[in-house]
């Protein structure tokens, strides 16, 4: 039954490697934009993170589909290693949770960032990673507690530095993939968010990829009248339909972000094979991609 409920609605997501990122910029995209109970209620589901068939079911059985998107977009019809297909790729995957995402993106290949603002999802992950040795994909991936504005105003401080000439120290480039999975609409201010994560991309190219709910008649009825006063499979008040984000309200804030729309799927969960697949109206879950020029 969680597994069911997980995969129908998917609402369970909320550098150095364990550490708070800091950095000498500061701007408004820093203000904090993450919800303090959300935070709280993954921190206590934390250790569920890894159990397939546990809370966090729906996010292992949305792992193929999720990774063949940002592989499309990513590499843009470009020839690759076939068996590490993102390799070069520098990734940031915000709202990384437990480290399910990250993780296979960093067996594709990519270098891969996770941030969370839920500390023990962090340690959850980082403890996975440090489990599989210094060496292979766990070379290429990190994982840090810290909010999007602060890698945000990290990578503005980075470019800045460039411009001049100075040394970068430990500010971050801009990232060539950006991932925000299932975390959107969660958060307390969206257009703070979204525009934090616009700023991690980088120019001539880069790429942001969101994954999230729309806000339809359909999925309040799954993930409000169904889930919570029709089945019971979770908590009367787990979800806040007000939150989930329209493919139009997203596209907005990209545009103003200057951002380019690439493409909207949506996607449909089929439980009995525990299977995402492709659909084109976007009712429920959808993904959507934007490139930075």
């Amino acid at each position: 039954m969680k597994a069911l409920s997980s995969g129908l609605l998917l609402f369970l997501r909320p550098f150095t490697r364990v550490r708070r990122m800091s950095s000498s910029a500061s701007s408004g995209a820093s203000a904090k934009t993450a919800s303090p109970d959300e935070i709280k209620k993954f921190n206590e589901m934390a250790k569920e993170w890894w159990d397939p068939n546990g809370p966090f079911a729906g996010l292992h059985d949305y792992n193929p589909t999720r990774l063949a998107f940002i592989k499309k977009h990513a590499l843009k019809g470009k020839e690759t290693d076939k068996m590490e297909p993102l390799k070069g790729l520098r990734i940031l995957d915000i709202g990384c949770g437990g480290g399910i995402l990250s993780e296979a993106m960093a067996r594709m290949g990519g270098e891969v960032t996770g941030i969370d603002m839920s500390e023990e999802s962090v340690k959850v992950a980082e403890q996975r990673r440090q489990s599989f040795g210094s060496e292979g994909f766990a070379s290429r991936l990190s994982f840090s507690h810290g909010e999007i504005g602060d890698v945000a105003d990290s990578v503005k401080d980075h470019q800045q530095k460039v411009e001049k000439g100075e040394e970068v120290g430990d500010s971050v480039a801009p990232f060539d993939v950006v991932v925000a999975s299932e975390i959107i609409e969660h958060v307390d201010d969206i257009e703070g968010f979204f525009y934090g994560c616009t700023r991690c991309v980088k120019g001539n190219g880069g790429v942001l990829v969101v994954t999230t709910l729309n806000r339809t008649p359909e999925s309040y009825l799954l993930a409000i009248v169904g889930a919570e006063y029709v089945t019971g499979i979770v908590p009367k008040g787990t979800h806040d339909w007000s939150k989930f984000v329209t493919p139009k309200h997203l596209d907005n804030l990209a545009k103003l972000s200057g951002m380019r729309k690439i493409e909207i799927q949506g996607v449909s969960y089929i439980p009995v094979v525990r299977q995402f697949v492709q659909e084109p109206f976007a009712r429920v879950n959808y993904m959507a991609a934007y490139e930075k020029p």
